[in-house]
C-alpha cells in the first residue's frame, strides 16, 4: 500500500542526495560485487509541509545504473521520456 492509501498522506515534494561509494563487506555479497567496488547510494526525503514522511538509502552498483535528468525551461513543452 501506498502512503496515500494507508495514511491520506500525499507527498509534496522531496530531494535524493546522489554520491558515490565504495562497497563493504557487509554490502558486497548482496550486490554480487567485490568489496571496494564503486557504488552509487541515494538517500531520499520525501516531505508533506514541513514534515518528514518517507525516508531511505539506497545503494545501487555503479554498472547497471543509469540516471536519467529531464531539463526543461518552466512553462515550456512537456518533457520526452525515453527508455535508450
Amino acid at each position: 500500500q501506498s502512503l496515500h492509501e494507508r495514511y491520506g498522506l500525499v507527498l509534496e515534494w522531496g530531494e535524493d542526495q546522489i554520491e558515490s561509494t565504495a562497497a563493504t563487506a557487509a554490502n558486497a555479497g548482496l550486490l554480487q560485487v567485490e568489496v571496494g567496488f564503486p557504488l552509487l547510494k541515494i538517500t531520499r526525503y520525501a516531505f508533506v509541509g514541513d514534515g518528514l514522511v518517507d525516508y531511505s538509502v539506497s545503494l545501487y552498483r555503479s554498472d547497471r545504473y543509469k540516471l536519467f535528468v529531464p531539463l526543461q525551461r518552466q512553462g515550456s513543452r512537456t518533457p520526452r521520456y525515453t527508455t535508450l
